[in-house]
């Protein structure tokens, strides 16, 4: 009984967290705002570049808004894991400002749950854990980089993840088990790197 209790002060946070930091776009009717400021059109379309590359239907080094230089990445490279997360809701046929709102919510989601599980990895309480992760996922700051269209900075959800990989590898290291130390690692720096 007491995990199922657990596991509903989590969950119940997590819906919380969703709820209140992506109300505007469930309730608001108006999921076209983030694309309305230049900054949120750059991103979609450094979103949909990466969806074409995959596609196959462009090159991966030449984003259509840099015509007619060629090579220039600008700064679409560092979207790549966003566009991974982006191109697998257009594969499903969501329309682009739409798989750019699942994106974000893939990564709340992810933010959410690897900021819970890092606290209590570190023997926080799991209510206090949950209060903590909700406010990381919608407190003022990330409400204002939502409303003003700067996506890039919720990579800042995925700082709990490169965290708890590279904490997960040094718990493995200290029994002797390298091969999944290293694993971790890597997860930690690719996640980063991305």
């Amino acid at each position: 009984m007491k995990l199922f209790g657990n596991v509903a002060v989590a969950l119940v946070g997590y819906i919380f967290s969703m709820f209140v930091c992506f109300r505007g776009h469930l309730f608001g009717g108006d999921l076209q705002a983030m694309v309305d400021f230049l900054d949120g059109q750059l991103i979609l379309s450094c979103f949909e570049h990466w969806y074409m590359a995959f596609s196959g239907d462009v090159l991966w080094n030449a984003p259509l808004f840099f015509y007619p230089q060629q090579d220039v990445l600008g700064y679409t490279d560092t979207f790549f894991l966003n566009g991974v997360v982006y191109s697998i809701f257009r594969v499903f046929g969501w329309e682009p400002v739409m798989a750019m709102h699942g994106s974000l919510f893939v990564y709340a989601s992810l933010g959410y749950f690897s900021f819970l599980f890092l606290l209590l990895r570190i023997g926080v309480g799991l209510r206090v854990a949950a209060a903590a992760s909700i406010l990381f996922i919608c407190g003022a700051p990330i409400q204002t980089i939502i409303l003003n269209s700067h996506l890039q900075l919720l990579s800042i959800w995925l700082v709990p993840a490169i965290v708890l990989l590279a904490e997960f590898g040094r718990s493995s290291a200290q029994v002797i088990r390298l091969k999944r130390a290293t694993g971790f690692w890597a997860g930690a720096v690719v996640v980063y790197a991305l």
